[in-house]
């Protein structure tokens, strides 16, 4: 018979069902700066408090519990006070005989440094092993040497504190016997109030601290006790952890501790801390519990830089350590009304993930759950917004909505099919082609830069990302192949998986790549409404007199970024006055309109090729006095070659040229003599190059019929950032960009 564990944590990242849904993103009440400066004031104060040697009031284990804040508050674990006190937990770690003390010295030396407290970690270890009850809590003390098995009465205040060291412990590798954590899980599950809550002991009144405590444990307890089934993701919802969580949102309170007023407030704010961190959930029924947690604290801190006691200091400092993290992936319950909800078949992929991240980009990053219904600003929290599962993905067109502003805006989708599952793979392509209508999801070229960095990824079979790339960014990374069980820990088909260190590798990559265009941002800060671009409808009819932008159509990818060329011509028509007509004509260049349109755009990033019969078009069309620019989106090589090899074909006696910076085109309106290149380019620009502007063109009978510029001038006029684009900057995009179609439109 299965284990109820697995289930008990599906619940805590799918939606109560008894918990109303979060409201949209409010401002935050009080600012990062105040949080950090709040924190930093607190550790100054701990520093020169006595929790730093024995004398602590609360014994060993407040020197304990004080490391740890100090860690989660950014000091780093070779700060000489950590240092100090981690060695004086390590040295007492061998008398102490009470569970609160050793699951807290336990926590705490797994967290600066396993393998130096090695000996110490596997006392505290097997002392919380040996000192587990019959009934699978723990009480203060073990009993002579029968292991605290002789009927003392367990609490759930003690068994969390157990359950905290022996989950550090076992994380760090000092393992921990998998009856150990069963025996705690029934204990947890039979102390259950009939009202969702907790009490201190098995009997009593719910209150808020024993309540939050306890679904503490009961996470623990599912983190080591998932068992793997032979068929991915099929666990049972538990209604214990779903009722837990109601009763919070229903006494839901950071200024007490609901059911106790006033009593061990810091002790239930840092358990609750633990369930919403370990659940990834920002809210508690409709309470943003960090945010407003945050603003109690910031409000209520004495000038001394402490809350209450040493204890409350502590705890307080604990809590407010959250915004240390910064989110780096939300993953998206996509199907959480279904009657059984696929979206979350590997329950600690996106941890695991973050954890890695965390790891070999050294920074503090973590993991959160959104719904489809909820506000973007609050899916913009992060870059990425993880999609995996075996169910279908079926969106609104509010929500398809919701997912190009994401896109637009710079956050990054990363999805894959859990056990290459067709159900999920079928859904979530069609979305994605009513989402991006003319942009498809194609296989990222090799030369991708999800490939070279951090890891670079030479194997073919490796190279399991398909994209939608718009511009120069990447917006949407898919993997068909499964990639979720590997980071979850747990392949069950290796045919249908990427090994693990390889899916480390892929996800590493894809998490710097969308790092690289959306900034993390900290936990209070306030994403702010998006302002919408107001762009003219195409109803098919052209301004009388007006610039009208042709775009040429190619086999290759030659719309790779919609928004910028109307983008392009606000500005040309701001600069000049001159008219113009947002909605973009494309063209074929056998089109017999072509000839319609003084000025020919093209662009693109992949290789293209055209026909005898188009080049033969276009060759007509510049005969006739039409003028042609073109640019390599992105800077990208395969257009290019493709590029200068048409107009070879074109020109088969002529030749592209490098532009004087004396020609007309320099001085149309602006006088260029420099440009300012994006950062990725310029690294790679010799010292006579980083500056210099870079045209080419064919001259005919003195007069550039053609344009092309090998450096991108579209990703320049983009709303969102461009981490590796091989361009211009925006003024000089513009500057530039002006001069061309001025020269093109009167030359």
């Amino acid at each position: 018979m299965r284990s109820p564990l697995p289930a008990a944590l599906i619940a805590a990242t799918l939606a109560a069902v008894a918990l109303p849904h979060p409201p949209a993103h409010a401002q935050a009440p009080v600012t990062p700066k105040q949080v950090n400066a709040a924190i930093n004031h607190g550790v100054r104060h701990l520093r020169r408090s006595t929790v730093f040697n024995q004398r602590a009031r609360h014994g060993i284990g407040m020197n304990a519990l004080a490391i740890l804040a100090m860690l989660h508050s950014g000091v780093p674990p070779t700060d000489p006070d950590v240092v100090r006190a981690a060695d004086l937990c390590a040295d007492k770690a061998s008398f102490v005989a009470n569970t609160y003390h050793v699951g807290c010295i336990a926590t705490a030396l797994a967290a600066v440094d396993a393998k130096k407290y090695k000996a110490a970690i596997t006392r505290c270890t097997e002392w919380l092993v040996d000192a587990q009850n019959k009934d699978g809590g723990w009480r203060y003390r073990q009993q002579g040497n029968r292991g605290a098995r002789g009927g003392q009465a367990s609490d759930h205040s003690c068994t969390q504190f157990a359950l905290l060291g022996l989950r550090a412990a076992d994380d760090a590798g000092f393992a921990v016997p998998a009856a150990t954590w069963k025996a705690a899980e029934r204990y947890l599950v039979g102390t259950q109030q009939g009202d969702g809550g907790w009490s201190y002991q098995a009997r009593g009144r719910s209150y808020g601290s024993m309540t939050a405590a306890s679904l503490g444990g009961l996470y623990i307890c599912g983190m080591k006790l998932h068992e793997r089934s032979e068929t991915c993701g099929e666990y049972s919802q538990n209604v214990r952890v779903a009722k837990g969580l109601d009763w919070l949102a229903t006494h839901f309170s950071v200024k007490q501790n609901p059911g106790r007023g006033g009593s061990y407030v810091g002790y239930y704010r840092y358990a609750l801390e633990r369930v919403c961190s370990f659940s990834a959930r920002r809210f508690i029924g409709r309470h943003d519990w960090y945010a407003k947690g945050a603003a109690h604290l910031v409000l209520t801190q004495r000038a001394d830089g402490g809350w209450g006691n040493e204890l409350d200091t502590v705890f307080n400092l604990l809590f407010l350590g959250k915004a240390s993290a910064k989110v780096l992936i939300q993953k998206l319950e996509y199907d959480a009304g279904a009657a059984r909800p696929r979206w979350n078949t590997d329950f600690h992929d996106a941890e695991h993930l973050a954890r890695q991240v965390s790891k070999e980009l050294e920074q503090k990053l973590t993991w959160q759950v959104v719904r489809p219904a909820d506000p973007v600003t609050s899916w913009l929290e992060a870059p990425i917004l993880y999609l995996t599962g075996h169910g279908e993905v079926v969106l609104t067109e509010q929500e398809r909505a919701k997912v190009r502003e994401f896109c637009e805006r710079g956050g990054t989708i990363v999805a894959d099919a859990c056990c290459a599952n067709e159900t999920f793979d079928k859904s979530f392509r069609a979305e994605l082609a009513k989402v991006f209508p003319k942009i498809p999801l194609a296989k990222l070229h090799e030369g991708h830069p999800v490939y070279q960095a951090p890891h670079k990824i030479g194997r073919r079979e490796l190279r399991v990302w398909e994209g939608i790339t718009a511009g120069c960014r990447t917006a949407v990374f898919y993997s068909p192949r499964d990639l979720s069980c590997a980071w979850d820990g747990n392949i069950h088909d290796p045919t249908l998986s990427v090994d693990e260190t390889n899916a480390f590798r892929l996800g590493v990559n894809v998490a710097a790549y969308a790092m690289g265009y959306k900034p993390l941002k900290d936990k209070l800060e306030e994403v702010k409404p998006w302002v919408a671009r107001h762009e003219a409808k195409d109803d098919g009819r052209v301004a009388r007199g007006a610039l009208v932008f042709a775009q040429l159509k190619h086999d290759g990818d030659w719309d790779p970024d919609p928004p910028a060329t109307r983008a392009m011509l606000r500005l040309y028509a701001k600069a000049t006055g001159a008219r113009v007509d947002l909605a973009r004509v494309d063209v074929d260049p056998t089109d017999p309109k072509l000839y319609k349109y003084p000025l020919i755009y093209a662009t693109g990033h992949r290789a293209f090729e055209y026909t005898d019969e188009q080049v033969a078009a276009l060759r007509t069309y510049m005969e006739r006095g039409g003028f042609f620019f073109a640019d390599a989106c992105c800077g990208f090589d395969e257009f290019d070659k493709s590029f200068r090899a048409l107009v070879k074909r074109v020109f088969p006696n002529g030749a592209l040229v490098k532009l004087p910076l004396d020609h007309k085109i320099f001085r149309m309106k602006y006088k260029v003599e420099s440009v300012d290149y994006r950062p990725f380019l310029e690294r790679d620009l010799g010292e006579g190059e980083k500056h210099a502007p870079h045209l080419e063109a064919v001259i005919v009978d003195g007069r550039a019929v053609l344009v092309y510029s090998k450096r991108d001038f579209g990703c320049a006029f983009e709303d969102f950032p461009c981490a590796t684009c091989r361009g211009l900057t925006l003024d000089s995009a513009r500057k530039l960009l002006t001069n061309i179609l001025l020269y093109g439109m009167t030359e």
